[in-house]
């Protein structure tokens, strides 16, 4: 674990001082290793953004490369590219309403299966022989 963070520690110097591009990293990366890294991802909802990474986020101007952040056991190098705000529109309002529509349908579940579950339960009231 400690050898990602130095790994990730490195990639970030490398970025920050010029001397390798996201880009030119992720080719030698994947020359060296099995797994397929990307140098640029996006554009993401920000709600679909680990939080740890999010918060960083919301929180810096677009061309800032990011310290490496931890993010479930694994370290990410980041430079926000571009923020674009939402827009409200009939497609956001769409999904908006589909979103709550299945918080609703999942809520309605989860107290039916509560009740059925209750229900089927044995009592726990002992019986006399």
């Amino acid at each position: 674990m400690l050898s990602q963070e130095y790994h990730a520690q490195e990639i970030y110097l490398r970025i920050k001082e010029d001397n390798a591009t996201f880009r030119d990293l992720a080719r030698e990366a994947n020359r060296e290793s099995t797994r397929q890294f990307q140098w640029r991802v996006g554009p993401i909802p920000i709600a679909r953004i680990p939080r740890p990474l999010a918060k960083v986020l919301q929180s810096v101007k677009p061309g800032t490369l990011l310290e490496p952040v931890e993010v479930q056991s694994s370290w990410f190098v980041t430079r926000l590219e571009e923020f674009q705000p939402t827009q409200f529109d009939r497609t956001m309002e769409q999904n908006m309403c589909l979103d709550l529509f299945q918080l609703h349908i999942n809520q309605l579940v989860d107290q039916q299966i509560v009740t059925i579950t209750s229900r089927s339960k044995p009592s726990s009231t002992p019986t006399a022989h």
